[in-house]
């Protein structure tokens, strides 16, 4: 039987961290989550790197994307080469393919091909009305701060495209 998994975030860190802030802002808060703090100083003006920086950080920009598959608990500034080595093997362990949102249709096809399921595409839901958290402008300080609290998970999100990368 096949193990599978499909990612359910962009490939790029660094916009799901402004995607992120953006929904925490516009909703205030998440289950399992207490921001409303966090949207309640967005909402007035503040940057996530000002917030991230002036307290303890919070856990889920610091390289959340390897934090859970490397199922690191410790606190924000804990992930590192150790972590993303985890990550890395939990995927290689658990999962045989991964998908990506921005090859959603080709990534489910396939899932459903392995399945042995019928697969037709729907709609996306899940889109932001304002466009792609990719093309937020951001100034030179929070693209430095964005830098910093991605950068194992930009790594681990490109050995992912590496590894399961297959041409359907």
């Amino acid at each position: 039987e096949a193990l599978l998994a499909l990612a359910t975030t962009t490939p790029d860190p660094k916009a799901r961290v402004l995607s992120w802030g953006r929904y925490i802002a516009r909703y205030g808060d998440t289950p399992g989550h207490d921001y409303p703090r966090i949207a309640e100083q967005l909402r007035a003006g503040r940057s996530l790197a000002e917030l991230y920086l002036e307290g303890d950080g919070i856990s889920h920009l610091d390289n959340g994307i390897v934090r859970m598959f490397g199922k690191e608990l410790g606190p924000v500034g804990s992930v590192g080469e150790a972590t993303l080595q985890r990550a890395i093997d939990n995927v290689s362990r658990y999962f045989d393919y991964v998908g990506h949102v921005d090859r959603f249709d080709a990534s489910m096809r396939r899932i459903a091909a392995i399945l042995g399921r019928p697969w037709s595409g729907v709609d996306r839901k899940n889109e932001s009305p304002g466009g792609r958290s990719e093309r937020m402008a951001v100034s030179a300080a929070e693209d430095a701060w964005l830098d910093e609290c991605t950068e194992f998970d930009r790594r681990f999100v490109q050995w992912v495209v590496e590894r399961f990368h297959r041409g359907d």
